[in-house]
């Protein structure tokens, strides 16, 4: 099992070594998870992590058709693409 505190020093050490940039960077974590049987049920993780900083302008696009574009139209979805457009 890994603690919260040696994540934080191995992104904080990661940051330190990484050459200056001219734009915004993001750090991106990949967790493995060993030995368990996602298939279970009670293995599963259902969890919500609400972003420090949100987002500004989320977008929505649909694909599909028939009910689903109807229901998209109902909701005021950004973009929507059927299947004739995917064909192309």
């Amino acid at each position: 099992m890994v603690d919260k505190t040696s994540i934080q020093e191995a992104v904080k050490t990661a940051l330190s070594k990484a050459p200056e940039r001219k734009f915004k960077e993001s750090v991106d974590i990949t967790v493995n998870l060993r030995n368990i049987d996602m298939s279970q049920p009670k293995n599963r993780i259902d969890e919500t992590i609400h972003l420090p900083n949100g987002f500004d302008n989320v977008k929505i696009a649909v694909l599909g058709k028939g009910d689903i574009v109807t229901q998209a139209k109902e909701v005021n979805v950004d973009l929507i693409i059927g299947p004739e457009e995917i064909e192309r």
